[in-house]
């Protein structure tokens, strides 16, 4: 798995593993893996994504945004 924020070269190798996910950024990619790998939203959102300057509550809202993007759930229930 590529850290977030890989440039597009990293991201298709990504797609070269397997990985057919074309709707989904790295972070998001990330983020799903964080959640199949067990962690709670809040946690794979921090894992996958900067939230140094962010406030609890709009980590845990964006979180929760993420967990309702239909090809990110379809992701999860994939694997």
């Amino acid at each position: 798995m590529t850290k977030p924020g890989c440039n597009l070269a990293q991201k298709e190798s990504i797609y070269s593993e397997g990985r057919n996910v074309p709707n989904l950024t790295s972070k998001q990619i990330s983020f799903c893996d964080a959640i199949i790998s067990g962690l709670n939203q809040t946690d794979a959102y921090k894992a996958a994504y900067d939230t140094k300057n962010m406030l609890p509550a709009t980590i845990s809202n964006n979180a929760y945004m993420l967990m309702n993007h239909s090809d990110i759930r379809a992701n999860i229930q994939a694997q």
